[in-house]
This record gives C-alpha cells, structure tokens and sequence, in this order.
C-alpha cells in the first residue's frame, strides 16, 4: 500500500472495554500531512535550447560548404565582390545561422539560471540581453558586403567591425552567462561534476581566445590571418550540461 494522499483523513477504531461507565468513543480521525517532495532538477526547455546548440553548428557547418566554399578555398575574407554577388541571400542566411547557437545558449543560460533559483539570475538574464543586441548588429555589417567596393572582403572596414561584433557576442555575453550558470549549478548542488567541468573548460577556451586576437596589437599576424578556437568546441559544452541536466531530470523522475 502506497503512501496517503496529502490531508487524507484515516479512521482509526479505538477498542474500549464496553463494561466501563461513561460515554463511549467509537473511533477518531487521525489526519496524515506529507510533504511535497523536494525537486533537485530543473525544466527541460532549457535543457532542449542548451543541447539544440550542437545541431545548429552542424548546420551552419553544412551551409557553409554548400555556399561560401564553393567560392573561395580560403576564408569569407578572400570573397570578392563578384563572390558575394554570387551568393545572394544565402550570405545572410550563412550568418544568421552563425548567430543562432549563441542566441539559443543565452536563452537557454537565462531561464536555467532562473529555474534554478540562482542569486545571479539577473546578471545572465542582462547578459542574455546583451547578447542578442550584440548578435542583431552582428548582421548589420554582414548586409554591406554587398556593396563592397574593396578587392576582398577582408579588405573592407565592415569586415573587422563583424569580428568584434562576433567575439563581442561570446566574451560579453555567452562566455560569462556560461560561467555564472555553471558554477551557480555546482554551489547549489545540481550536476556539481559536470557543472564544474564546463565552467574549467568554457575558462580555458575564453583565454585561448583572448589570447589568439591579442596577438593582433603585439605581432605580426593580421585579422584576416587570425584563427581563433573552433566555436563549435562551445556548442559542445552547452549540448553536454543540457544532456546532464535531462538526464538528471529523467533519474530524479522529473
């Protein structure tokens, strides 16, 4: 026999000697109260948006092969302009996909942290917003490669200010939300390993960055020379604390 219901009242008969004087108790109610259980997991819609991050560098992989591959053997900055007349709508589209991981990690970031009652739900929910401004001006300057009056794309100003704008996305906004997320989880107990693991790693990988573009001011290496970390190493990241996190749910019976 299972547990009552919360508030279920159970008779309980009382046997008293029938011989004795005075009235009589046929039976009492004795009211049972459990307490609800405590959740240790949280949503899986941000779960769904942290691990959605993977397949859509996959895609985004994918269409660039189809598109700007076709036209240079190189990087977009040796596009020309006849290039860039050649791929038409598709040259934005390359770049909206290229924003969508970051955007679909700084919604799922947001709503982990609040669903999880972390105390820095406001900063990530700010750094959420940063984000994505920062990702819809991204586009901007992808727009004026169409009228690109230089030799190759790389040539053109509107090429360095949509790599900043880029890294000003992950350094400003996905990197630092990853890391007040993380470690959030480990203090408050939710997936501590994991969540620990992706803070070290996610540390790791925006000190690999800084450094790589920091060569630009103190070297001989230029932006269209530079290479930074394969982004997609962060869509990993982001699909493993979402596939913990659905997998703790599932154990707790979430």
């Amino acid at each position: 026999m299972g547990l009552p219901d919360l508030a279920t009242p159970l008779p309980v008969p009382l046997e008293l000697d029938r011989s004795a004087p005075g009235p009589r108790a046929v039976g009492v109610e004795l009211t049972v109260t459990t307490a609800a259980p405590v959740r240790t997991s949280v949503s899986r819609r941000p779960e769904l948006l942290l691990f959605a991050t993977l397949p859509a560098f996959v895609v985004y992989v994918a269409v660039a092969v189809a598109t700007v591959a076709t036209e240079t053997d190189s990087t977009s900055a040796e596009l020309t302009p006849a290039a860039l007349s050649d791929l038409g709508p598709s040259w934005m589209a390359l770049h909206v996909l290229w924003m969508a991981p970051s955007v679909l990690a700084a919604l799922g970031l947001a709503l982990l942290a609040a669903r999880a009652g972390l105390r820095t739900t406001p900063q990530v929910r700010r750094l959420r917003e940063g984000a994505i401004a920062l990702a819809v001006l991204y586009l901007v300057p992808q727009g004026m490669a169409y009228t690109l009056d230089a030799q190759t794309w790389g040539d053109s100003p509107w090429y360095a200010v949509g790599v900043a704008l880029s890294l000003g996305v992950a350094w400003l906004g996905t990197i630092p939300a990853t890391l007040l997320v993380t470690t959030g989880l480990a203090r408050r107990g939710i997936v501590p390993r994991t969540a620990r693991t992706i803070a070290a790693l996610c540390g790791l990988y925006l000190v690999w960055e800084v450094l790589t573009y920091a060569s630009i001011a103190f070297g001989p290496a230029t932006l269209t020379d530079t290479v930074g970390p394969p982004p997609f190493l962060l869509g990993l990241l982001w699909a493993a604390l979402g596939a913990r996190l659905w997998w703790a749910g599932r154990q707790d019976g979430a």
